[in-house]
C-alpha cells in the first residue's frame, strides 16, 4: 500500500486532541464510498455516500480528490483490488487517517473507492473492516 499527506484546517474537539500516545473515543470519523463517472467527457469522482452525512467541509470537498489521485491514468482493464493510506495533518499537527480499497464492479469502467477516516492508526484493523464491507 501507498501513502501520501494532505493538509486541512480542521480540529478534533480539544477532548480528541490527538499526540501518539492518545486516540479518538470514536471507532472511525467517517465513512465514505466514492464512484467515478464520465461526465462532459472526463472522468469525475464524487461522493456517492457517506456516514456521518455531514461533517468538517475541508475534509468533505477533497475526499474524493485523496482517493482517485490518479483519475486520469486508472487503466479500466486493471480490476485487482487496491489499498492505499493517505493522511491529512492539521496546522497543529493532527493527523487524519485516510484508509481506502478500491473495489471493481462488473461493467464499469472505473473502480469505487470505500474509504475510512480515522483519528486512530489502527491499519490492519481497518483493511480487514474494508475487507467485510466490500464482501457485502
Amino acid at each position: 500500500s501507498t501513502q501520501s499527506t494532505g493538509s486541512y484546517e480542521s480540529k478534533p474537539k480539544k477532548e480528541k486532541s490527538m499526540t501518539s500516545a492518545t486516540a479518538s473515543k470514536h471507532f472511525f470519523e467517517h465513512f465514505f464510498w466514492i464512484d467515478c463517472k464520465i461526465q462532459d467527457g472526463k472522468a469525475l469522482a464524487k461522493i456517492r455516500e457517506a456516514y456521518p452525512k455531514k461533517g468538517d467541509n475541508n475534509v468533505f470537498c477533497n475526499v474524493a480528490q485523496f482517493c482517485f489521485p490518479d483519475l486520469e491514468n486508472i487503466n479500466p482493464n486493471e480490476t485487482r483490488t487496491m489499498e492505499f493510506t493517505f493522511v491529512l495533518t492539521n496546522s497543529e499537527g493532527h493527523q487524519l487517517f485516510g484508509f481506502c480499497r478500491r473495489v471493481w464492479s462488473l461493467g464499469k469502467p472505473f473502480p469505487d473507492c470505500l474509504c475510512l477516516m480515522s483519528y486512530n492508526p489502527w491499519f490492519e484493523l481497518y483493511w480487514q473492516l474494508l475487507s467485510i464491507i466490500e464482501s457485502r
